[in-house]
C-alpha cells in the first residue's frame, strides 16, 4: 500500500484512573514484539497488523489519506519495511505531543514519564503532569497549527503526535524534513466513544503496554456497554441540545458524532440526532431558538459557569424552558482556575464515566448512588 510521506465506578479505581497522581517510569522492554493479536472494533482511523518482525500501524487523517508505521524492537535491527512506512523502535522514550487527550493515554497505561514535551502546559489537569511542567520535565512545544520547531529540534522526541489535516501537508514535511516521527493521532474524527477510547491501544504499542492498555479498554468497554443497554430501555426519554453560540452561529453535534452517540446511549433524545454527520451542525441562532425552547435539558454550555451567565449573555436564553427548570448541566466539574479541564482530558479515555454522568443526570433513577465525575448543574 502506498504511504504519505511527508454503575459501576468504583472509587479506588476512580482515584487511579483519573487522578494520575502518581506518574510511572516506564520500564524498556527490549524484548521483539511478538503478541498477534490485535483488534481494533470500534476505531475507524486506525488499525493494527502483525507483520514478520514488525508492527504495522494505519493510520488515516482524511478521508484519503494516512501515514503508516514499523513498530520494531529497540536494539534490534530496523526491518524492511513498505515504502513511505516511518521506522520507530519501541519502547520510545521521548514523546511531544499536542493534545491533552494524548497526555491522558499515555499516563493511563504507567508511561507518563515519556511525555517531555507539551503544546499547552497550562491546559493539563492531571497533578503528575502539572508537577513535570513545574519541575522543567515538560516543555512548551508552541501550538499545533505553529509547532516550536526550535524546541522540538533541541528535545529531539521519538515521537511527535499531533493531528493533522488534509490540508497540512506543508506542516507535515515540515518536521519530516528535521527528521521528526510524526504519529498523526485522529481520536476526534472518530464517532463512537469507545472508538475514541480505543486510541489508548496506539499509546500501547508505543510504550510496549499492549496488556495494560487492553486491560483498560476492555475495562472501559464493558462499563459502557452495560450502562448502555441499560438506559436504552428506558420508554421515555427526554429532550436535549448541547453547546452554546460562538460569533452568530450555533454549532450542534451532528447526529453521527460521539457526542450524539453518548446522548443516545444514555437514553435521551438529542434534538438533532436525525442529522447524518460526524462534525458539527452549523446553525442560524434563529433555527436553533426554534427547536430548543422547550427542550428538558441543556449539556455542555461552553464557558458557561452559571444560569445568571446564561442569563446576561443572551436575554433569549431566559426563556428557555431547560433555564427555567435549572436543568443544565456543564463538564466544568473537574477544571482548574485558568487551567485545564479534566473532561478533555480523561474524558476521551473514561467514556463509561462521561456516559455514567450523562445517565444519572437524565435518569436518576437507574444510578441512584453515582456521583457526578465531570459534570454539574449550574445554578
Amino acid at each position: 500500500m502506498h504511504c504519505l510521506v511527508n454503575l459501576f465506578v468504583i472509587l479506588p479505581m476512580l482515584a487511579i484512573m483519573l487522578m494520575g497522581c502518581k506518574q510511572q517510569t516506564n520500564q524498556a522492554n527490549d524484548k521483539p514484539l511478538q503478541d498477534t493479536t490485535y483488534t481494533v472494533k470500534y476505531a475507524n482511523f486506525f488499525s493494527i497488523k502483525q507483520e514478520k518482525n514488525y508492527i504495522l500501524l494505519t493510520v488515516k487523517f482524511s478521508a484519503n489519506n494516512l501515514l503508516q508505521y514499523g513498530l520494531y524492537a529497540k536494539n534490534t535491527a530496523p526491518p524492511a519495511l513498505p515504502q513511505g512506512c516511518q521506522p520507530i523502535a519501541v519502547p520510545i522514550e521521548k514523546a511531544a505531543l499536542y493534545s491533552t487527550t494524548y497526555a491522558n493515554v499515555f499516563e493511563a497505561i504507567g508511561c507518563g514519564s515519556v511525555i517531555k514535551g507539551f503544546a499547552g502546559t497550562n491546559y493539563l489537569f492531571s497533578p503528575a503532569l502539572r508537577q513535570a511542567v513545574a519541575k522543567g520535565h515538560i516543555v512548551e512545544i508552541g501550538t499545533t497549527n505553529q509547532p516550536n520547531v526550535e524546541w522540538l529540534s533541541q528535545l529531539r522526541p521519538d515521537i511527535v503526535m499531533m493531528y493533522v489535516g488534509a490540508n497540512d501537508a506543508d506542516k507535515l514535511s515540515l518536521l519530516q524534513r528535521l527528521r521528526l516521527k510524526v504519529v498523526v493521532n485522529s481520536d476526534f474524527m472518530e464517532s463512537h466513544p469507545l472508538g475514541r477510547a480505543e486510541w489508548i491501544k496506539v499509546a500501547g504499542l508505543l510504550c510496549n503496554k499492549k496488556r495494560e492498555a487492553d486491560s483498560i479498554f476492555n475495562h472501559v468497554e464493558k462499563n459502557y456497554q452495560n450502562l448502555a443497554k441499560k438506559a436504552r430501555l428506558i420508554p421515555s426519554k427526554p429532550t436535549v441540545f448541547a453547546n452554546i453560540p460562538y460569533s452568530g452561529t450555533w454549532y450542534m453535534p451532528g447526529g453521527n458524532s460521539f457526542m450524539a452517540t453518548l446522548l443516545a446511549d444514555a437514553g435521551a433524545n438529542y434534538l438533532w440526532q436525525d442529522q447524518p454527520i460526524t462534525g458539527s451542525l452549523p446553525l442560524s441562532l434563529e433555527a436553533a431558538f426554534a427547536k430548543i425552547q422547550q427542550a428538558d435539558y441543556w449539556i455542555n454550555p461552553g464557558s458557561m459557569e452559571s444560569l445568571e451567565m446564561i442569563r446576561q449573555t443572551d436575554p433569549r436564553f431566559a426563556l428557555l424552558k431547560a433555564v427555567q427548570t435549572g436543568k443544565v448541566f456543564n463538564n466544568n466539574k473537574r477544571q482548574l482556575k485558568g487551567g485545564g479541564n479534566d473532561y478533555w482530558e480523561s474524558g476521551s479515555t473514561r467514556p463509561d464515566l462521561v456516559l455514567a454522568d450523562l445517565i444519572a443526570i437524565f435518569h436518576p433513577e437507574l444510578l441512584p448512588h453515582h456521583q457526578l465525575v465531570y459534570f454539574q448543574p449550574l445554578r
